[in-house]
């Protein structure tokens, strides 16, 4: 039987890792990285560990990748991106606010919670603490495709501009209060209340 470990790692899209010596090695920074964060403590990624695995120098991490947090990032959008796009999949046959949104922040906390090094990561680029992660084209993705799975959650149609303002105004919502969780000022059900309050109070008006 395949292990959540083994599938999480299957799961990650690296790119195609024969059309070149930077893809590859590229890729075999990610695998390596996700491999480290699934067997460490959870807190403690070492890029010398990394570099060790991929079979590069630790120079060469920073070749690709400006920062440690980016490269988790980058790990946190090769590993998020599908299951993203199945879940706003999901919402478009559901029209209730309240449950789409309890669905959405239950997926996105046991996410975190599995593989908290790489939310960690994301939301301190959220919260704008390392530049070279804000910049960053992937972490960018991730940040839309999040919050136009909120946007699904407030819409049963084609998304308007005000619709989608409020797909962006509740990532907001939810990356500041996770910062919050992983900080040890809230808990899980905090997050779920604030960011449930806050969609129903703006996308009521704007459900059809």
């Amino acid at each position: 039987m395949v292990s959540s470990h083994q599938k999480a790692i299957s799961s990650v899209n690296v790119g195609d890792a024969r059309s070149g010596q930077r893809p590859r090695r590229r890729a075999a920074m990610v695998s390596a990285t996700l491999n480290v964060v699934m067997e460490g403590d959870g807190e403690a990624v070492l890029v010398r560990e990394i570099a060790d695995r991929a079979g590069v120098a630790v120079g060469t991490v920073y070749n690709y990748f400006g920062s440690k947090h980016q490269l988790l990032s980058a790990v946190a959008a090769a590993l998020m991106r599908p299951s993203l796009d199945g879940l706003a999949a999901e919402l478009r046959s559901v029209d209730d606010i309240p449950r789409k949104l309890s669905h959405v922040v239950a997926e996105l906390l046991a996410g975190a919670c599995a593989y908290r090094p790489l939310a960690v990561a994301l939301l301190r680029a959220h919260a704008s603490a390392d530049a070279t992660v804000c910049e960053f084209d992937e972490f960018e993705d991730l940040r839309r495709r999040i919050a136009r799975v909120f946007t699904h959650c407030v819409t049963c149609s084609v998304p308007t501009r005000r619709e989608r303002e409020i797909g962006d105004l509740l990532f907001d919502v939810w990356a500041t209060n996770m910062s919050a969780l992983l900080n040890g000022r809230t808990t899980e059900e905090g997050v779920s209340r604030r960011v449930l309050s806050a969609g129903v109070l703006l996308g009521r008006p704007a459900f059809c």
